[in-house]
């Protein structure tokens, strides 16, 4: 059996609003919510999925614009680090 998280919301009336989708084989599915803290103004902004224009002024930002890029090499040894960490 196949056990996924999936991040979501619910709406002050009860609705439950998936911010990604789930795997789920062309099958209906039984699930469980957990229910966290509440949302607070700033962190509903920062979760909203499809903002595109947030995403378009952060690419145009003169920090994300004028910084340089990244070394490949230095990169993978990061990504390849963090592997072995997981394996621990």
């Amino acid at each position: 059996m196949l056990l996924q998280t999936v991040e979501a919301e619910i709406s002050a009336d009860g609705l439950v609003i998936l911010k990604e989708r789930p795997v789920l084989q062309g099958q209906r599915r039984r699930a469980i919510v957990t229910v966290l803290e509440p949302l607070s103004n700033a962190a509903m902004g920062s979760c909203e999925t499809g903002n595109v224009a947030g995403v378009l002024d952060l690419l145009d930002s003169p920090e994300f614009r004028d910084s340089p890029p990244g070394q490949p090499e230095e990169m993978e040894a990061v990504i390849e680090e963090n592997r072995r960490a997981w394996k621990d």
